[in-house]
């Protein structure tokens, strides 16, 4: 559909027409179920506190408060990927508002009886794949979310598209926003510093949920319903090992003003410092003097792969040697 659909709306819903293509060969197949939408009442109002009275349980509270800072940190990566996606960076005013909106709509729901308030990665992908980026389709969409809201049966037709096509969007939602979060990891300086230990322990810590469910049940409970996601589990990793790692004490390495200008040229191959001379300057006296200088090829091999002097020639042996 993405390929083929020409003209600017129908490219940018070719993901909408793709699910309801696949929804309505799903129908045939017996993988949409009927029911749940030929008992849904046309209108009906939330009922505030549905499960019964609130109780206040500190180890419940302490989950709770540790799962919101997680589901903070979770929806300002989706606001970074959101301005890498739109060509927009995303300014601290913006994720200041984002976040208390969150907490708002999470006080909100836990009244009526709904799950934590969070900014869905995949609708990231979907403005990657629409290109749609207009702030008032984003409230439209709000507004109709509402509507669903009190209207049962509207949510019960949109909850007609079968799992099967879901998954076949969400392999497509997903991947884009991967491949935002790759192009945001490029710009966090991993070739120097702490920053390359910390995604892969934090990437190492977030898959073990993923990978054995079971890998954390010998804990206590809290800490077990806390690590047992790999969101969770990633989060808190990345934010421990920064703080220790590139903000606690001498050697920080979190501002890229304090890593040494010798260290920079070495490891982005323009320029050497004083060893570098001292090594160029060995290794020119003890080259063959029948070798001739060639120069490297443009750009020069970033270093370590650099074998030849620091002065950014390479000795090669006459034909027949």
């Amino acid at each position: 559909m993405h390929r083929v659909l020409s003209g600017r709306f129908l490219g940018r819903v070719a993901i909408l027409i793709g699910m309801l293509a696949g929804t309505l060969i799903a129908v045939p197949l017996g993988k949409v179920d009927l029911e749940p939408l030929a008992q849904a009442p046309l209108f009906a109002l939330p009922a505030p506190f549905g499960f019964g009275a609130p109780e206040f349980v500190p180890t419940v509270i302490a989950t709770a408060v540790v799962v919101m800072v997680v589901s903070m940190m979770e929806s300002t990566a989706a606001l970074l990927a959101l301005g890498a996606v739109t060509e927009r960076p995303t300014q601290d005013r913006t994720i200041a508002g984002s976040l208390r909106a969150l907490g708002l709509a999470t006080a909100l729901g836990g009244v009526l009886g709904a799950f934590t308030s969070t900014s869905y990665a995949q609708n990231v992908g979907l403005v990657a794949l629409s290109r749609i980026r207009s702030r008032y389709v984003v409230t439209l969409c709000g507004a109709i979310l509402v509507l669903m809201g009190f209207v049962p049966v509207l949510g019960s037709l949109v909850a007609l598209v079968p799992l099967p096509v879901l998954g076949g969007a969400g392999v497509v939602f997903f991947g884009s926003v991967a491949v935002a979060g790759i192009r945001t990891l490029a710009k966090a300086a991993l070739g120097t510093g702490h920053n390359a230990l910390i995604v892969s322990v934090t990437l190492a810590l977030g898959l073990f949920p993923v990978l054995d469910p079971e890998f954390y049940d010998q804990l206590p409970a809290p800490a077990a319903t806390v690590l047992g996601s790999g969101i969770t589990a990633g989060c808190l990793v990345a934010i421990v090992l920064n703080y220790l790692l590139n903000h606690l004490g001498r050697g920080t390495e979190a501002d890229p003003d304090a890593i040494s200008a010798e260290q920079v040229g070495a490891l982005d191959g323009t320029g050497a410092g004083a060893g570098g001379a001292g090594v160029g300057a060995g290794a020119g006296a003890s080259a063959s003097a029948d070798w001739a200088p060639a120069p490297y090829p443009s750009p020069a091999p970033a270093w370590p792969y650099r074998t030849g002097p620091a002065d950014g020639t390479v000795r090669q042996p006459p034909y027949g040697e």
